[in-house]
C-alpha cells in the first residue's frame, strides 16, 4: 500500500483510509463502475486491471474468467456473482 501515501507525502492531500481486504477494495469502486457502465463502458474494461487481485485465493479463476463481464448489459451483479465463487477460509 505504498502508493496510498504518495498524494499525502508529495502533494499534502488529506489521507484516506484504504481498506486492505480485496473484497472491500472492489466494493468501494461500485459507484465508479455504475457511473461508467451508465456511459456504456463495458465492465470488463474497468475490471481488467483488477483481475489479479485474488491471485492464489481458492476460486480466483471464477473471478478472472467470469463469462459475463464482457456482455454489454453486465453490471454490479456480474461482480457480485464472481465474488460469491471465491472461497475465503
Amino acid at each position: 500500500m505504498i502508493l496510498s501515501e504518495v498524494d499525502y507525502k508529495i502533494f499534502g492531500f488529506k489521507r484516506k483510509t484504504i481498506p486492505r481486504d480485496p473484497i472491500s477494495l472492489i466494493k468501494n469502486i461500485y459507484p465508479y463502475i455504475e457511473k461508467e457502465v451508465g456511459k456504456n463502458i463495458c465492465i470488463s474494461k474497468i475490471i481488467q486491471h483488477m483481475l489479479g487481485i485474488f491471485k492464489d485465493f481458492p476460486g480466483s479463476g471464477h473471478w478472472r474468467h467470469s463469462s459475463n463481464m464482457h456482455k454489454s448489459n453486465a453490471s454490479i451483479w456480474v461482480i457480485e456473482n464472481a465474488l460469491k465463487m471465491l472461497s475465503f477460509k
